[in-house]
């Protein structure tokens, strides 16, 4: 997959993806991944789960592969979301679409639902564990977008909220889900501007009203691409959700940065930044936070990615630790050993 340059661009859009674990654990944490196996041969690329040793970068297979098409492997990444209580991934994949339902702990795939009826092209998921409720929002023939639930078994699709009011259709898996607030985020292309500009909005998921709507100019100086949008909620009763983005500089200028975003007011801090000798490091935003993330009460969290390196052509573990208070953190690398595979999805079970 990372032979030539343009794949490493496709794999920009498509392959890995922002996602999250608690900062606290009881004993060792395992951390489990999906992986795109044989990414040499794009006609003969499967899935599998890995389980990654996050000190020593050693990932292998838990599990056999999934005899998956890279079109089905591909939507695995762009909605895909986990149930900690049930250490299983449920992801939407193929053209039906359809649940596929992982399991984490053994690698196995358990279950593939019926393709999804009503049919919708899903954008984003969130699994509730308290409620056992896969919640989705989709987008119709008429090209709205609904607010959902999906049985995962049955494919079976009940609407809760139809049409977010005044909807932009978001970049390529830019979308989270948060359960805590009933709030959708996009990062959508601004098409009454430059193409390549964007918008942050966020929604109500109950109501299908906008909320805010900030805009995020592509030619403003030392402004870059906001990447996966991660919704991180409070650990407080009625507290508001921390709007969690990478942002990066056009033509690898600077490393790539983590930052927080206030929608109100557009305000926003820089919590941390890569060292500058990672400038080619990127982090795709194909691909949902397959898990959601609270922040401990004194407001820290983390953050765990699979990152790349273009210079280096090689894959990493990337950790954000966000200190109490919520204002700042620190960034770990780990250099990931995956005997050629492509990793994406990774979870402390």
């Amino acid at each position: 997959m990372h032979t030539t340059s343009a794949a490493r661009i496709f794999s920009l859009f498509i392959f890995c993806s922002i996602t999250l674990a608690q900062s606290r654990y009881i004993g060792p944490p395992l951390l489990r991944s999906l992986g795109i196996v044989n990414t040499e041969d794009d006609d003969h690329q499967v899935a599998a789960v890995f389980a990654v040793n996050p000190t020593t970068g050693g990932a292998k297979e838990v599990d056999g592969n999934f005899s998956w098409s890279v079109q089905w492997t591909t939507s695995l990444d762009c909605a895909s979301t986990f149930s900690s209580k049930n250490s299983l991934w449920y992801s939407i994949i193929g053209e039906g679409p359809s649940v596929a339902i992982v399991n984490a702990s053994s690698g196995k795939l358990t279950h593939l639902s019926a393709p999804l009826s009503p049919n919708y092209v899903i954008i984003s998921t969130s699994f509730d564990d308290e409620k056992g409720i896969l919640f989705a929002t989709g987008v119709t023939t008429t090209n709205t977008v609904d607010y959902l639930t999906i049985d995962p078994i049955t494919g079976k699709v009940e609407v809760i909220t139809k049409s977010l009011v005044g909807y932009h259709f978001p970049q390529p898996c830019s979308s989270a889900i948060s359960l805590s607030s009933s709030t959708f985020y996009t990062i959508s292309d601004d098409q009454q501007n430059d193409d390549t500009d964007q918008v942050i909005e966020s929604y109500d998921l109950l109501s299908g009203k906008l909320l805010h709507s900030y805009a995020w100019p592509s030619k403003t100086k030392n402004i870059g691409p906001l990447g996966q949008p991660v919704a991180v909620q409070s650990s407080k009763a009625g507290g508001s959700d921390v709007l969690t983005l990478v942002w990066s500089d056009f033509n690898g200028n600077k490393p790539i940065r983590f930052i927080t975003l206030d929608l109100a007011t557009g305000t926003y801090v820089v919590l941390a930044e890569l060292p500058a000798k990672y400038k080619d490091m990127v982090i795709d935003i194909g691909g949902i936070s397959p898990m959601q993330v609270k922040a401990l009460s004194d407001d820290s969290f983390n953050i765990t990615a699979v990152s790349f390196d273009n210079s280096e052509d090689e894959a990493y573990l990337l950790t954000l630790a966000v200190h109490a208070g919520g204002s700042s953190g620190n960034v770990t690398l780990v250099k990931l050993d995956c005997g050629g595979s492509f990793l994406w999805n990774p979870v402390f079970i």
